[in-house]
């Protein structure tokens, strides 16, 4: 817990580098929450490609059609052959195969 004393934080309080661009970026208060959760901790940042790849995908399954592979694959920037992987995973989860 933040103690009531220490919420008034100012930007020249805060002497990391890191954690004064990190402030400076999403405020002060939500920072300190960061702290606060992980404090002692490392953490790991993901390029953005990795943390789009889902929600990419997602669009691919939800727009192919069977014809489109090709248009998907530019407008994604990914293979055709990725596109036709991507869509052969249409299956619910939980769902299961009736070959199976």
């Amino acid at each position: 817990m933040i103690p009531k004393w220490a919420q008034d934080m100012r930007m020249e309080d805060i002497k990391s580098p890191a954690m004064a661009d990190l402030a400076e970026l999403i405020g002060i208060e939500a920072m300190m929450k960061i702290v606060e959760m992980y404090s002692g901790s490392v953490l790991y940042i993901p390029k953005m490609e990795s943390v789009l790849a889902a929600i990419r995908d997602r669009h691919i399954r939800e727009e192919f059609d069977g014809t489109n592979s090709r248009r998907l694959a530019l407008r994604y920037n990914v293979s055709e052959s990725w596109v036709f992987r991507v869509a052969n995973e249409k299956q619910v989860f939980g769902q299961t195969s009736m070959f199976e």
